[in-house]
């Protein structure tokens, strides 16, 4: 009889330890939707979208097909920094939805968000655009290039973008269109924009554009000639958080 109680009295120790443990699970953790302290990737955001240059790959389904966008990615930045439960809030097509939620899982782990100085874990929502590569002007041998790659170019415009404090006040989002000729000596020149957003986001456009390093040219028969390429460049306040 004595064995027996002994026997209960641990099985019934052990379930309640169990439940006690599933209780503090991370997984079964409230998520907050509202923190103290935002979750951050290592170095910011900007630091983030340049992990995403280097690990996007642009499916050949949707480059054949012109598809581009932005695909929004809601998820929870765990207490560990891990990212879960990713899903797509607002989509593009399947293959870009597919790829932003294949390189968000290779994502190094955020520092988590806060409440009274505790991790918790945490909702965050963010955009990940898929922009085609410049426009040619005309057919090319060999297409002019930014240095590294134009991946690298669009690093350059994602990094040293000053959203203006104006275009801020008016929630001003989206995409000015730039048009600029390479140079034979891989300069940029007359620079214009051609798809207008607002004075200041155009303003910006123009000026990052200006502060572009050189690019190696375009070649034909052998000889660097001037090639004519339109940009899109992005504003957007999510960027910002």
């Amino acid at each position: 009889m004595k064995t027996r109680m002994l026997f209960l009295s641990l099985l019934s120790l052990s379930f309640f330890t169990a439940k006690a443990q599933e209780k503090k699970s991370p997984s079964s953790a409230k998520i907050y939707d509202n923190v103290d302290d935002s979750p951050e990737y290592p170095g910011g955001l900007q630091n983030f979208y340049n992990f995403l240059g280097q690990t996007l790959r642009y499916p050949d389904s949707a480059r054949t097909h012109n598809v581009q966008g932005k695909v929004f990615i809601r998820y929870v930045v765990e207490t560990d920094g891990a990212l879960s439960d990713l899903t797509v809030m607002r989509g593009v097509s399947a293959d870009l939805d597919a790829e932003a939620i294949r390189a968000m899982k290779l994502s190094p782990k955020w520092k988590p968000g806060k409440i009274g100085g505790q991790a918790v874990r945490a909702y965050y929502t963010i955009p990940v655009s898929f922009v085609l590569a410049p426009e040619n002007f005309e057919a090319i041998e060999s297409s002019a290039d930014y240095p590294g790659g134009i991946d690298k170019f669009y690093n350059y415009l994602m990094a040293n973008l000053k959203y203006p404090e104006q275009a801020k006040k008016d929630k001003v989002e989206g995409k000015v269109k730039v048009s600029f000729v390479v140079d034979q000596d891989g300069s940029l020149t007359d620079i214009e924009v051609v798809g207008p957003l607002s004075k200041e986001t155009d303003a910006e456009a123009i000026r990052l554009v200006k502060g572009s390093r050189k690019w190696a040219p375009s070649q034909q028969n052998g000889k660097p000639v001037r090639q004519k390429f339109t940009v899109p460049i992005t504003f957007s306040l999510a960027s910002l958080q």
